[in-house]
């Protein structure tokens, strides 16, 4: 296997902390309790950015057949957000002086918009500790589709075997995987991104020994 020389991280769980129960609980008080393959296609599509903001809360008052303002509806597809620790950021800011690092996410419009306010110049810092960042709802596709990892390596021309990608996600990695990447299943309850340096090390020396 050829050395690990580039870094692409995922950011919800990997990074940012977070917990989908607080929104579903956060759905379910405005009454919204079904989730149909309708519904989950329109998040989907509004992952990828094939669909606007309208298009989603739209899909969730008639599929549910009810009405939610606009203020609920955000609060409620906020929530799983939890916090972006400090001390994680810090490092992120340190090691991408010392890698090529880059950041590849399925996110939203409205989740990224909600932290750039909600963590201010913490977001900034987050961001900028990133040679680039790559959000799925900019690029027309999403993980685990093969299309936005191949938009990566062409817009950075890396080589897949010489790159780290890190996700919490089997399916993501899989298609990773499949085109070349090294990899890393990231266990939210038991890793730690800052000892990525250290993974990096073991990976080496289980390699090349």
């Amino acid at each position: 296997m050829t050395k690990i020389k580039t870094i692409i991280l995922d950011f919800g769980g990997v990074i940012l902390n977070l917990d989908i129960d607080k929104t579903r609980e956060a759905f379910q008080k405005l009454g919204v309790n079904a989730m149909s393959d309708t519904l989950k296609k329109a998040i989907f599509d509004f992952e990828a950015g094939l669909v606007n903001e309208s298009f989603l809360k739209n899909s969730f008052k008639n599929e549910n057949d009810i009405n939610i303002n606009n203020d609920d509806f955000e609060y409620a597809w906020c929530q799983l957000l939890r916090d972006l620790p400090q001390n994680r950021v810090d490092f992120l800011s340190d090691l991408g002086k010392k890698h090529p690092l880059y950041l590849l996410s399925n996110t939203n419009s409205i989740h990224i918009e909600y932290l750039r306010v909600r963590d201010n110049s913490k977001f900034d810092q987050f961001e900028n500790a990133f040679a680039k960042v790559y959000y799925s709802y900019n690029m027309q596709s999403r993980k685990p589709e093969s299309e936005i990892f191949q938009k990566v390596i062409d817009d950075l021309k890396i080589n897949p075997e010489e790159t780290l990608f890190v996700d919490d996600m089997l399916d993501n990695i899989e298609t990773a995987k499949k085109l070349g990447f090294q990899t890393w299943l990231f266990d939210v309850e038991t890793d730690d991104i800052t000892k990525i340096e250290d993974y990096i090390l073991n990976y080496s020396y289980l390699t090349y020994s």
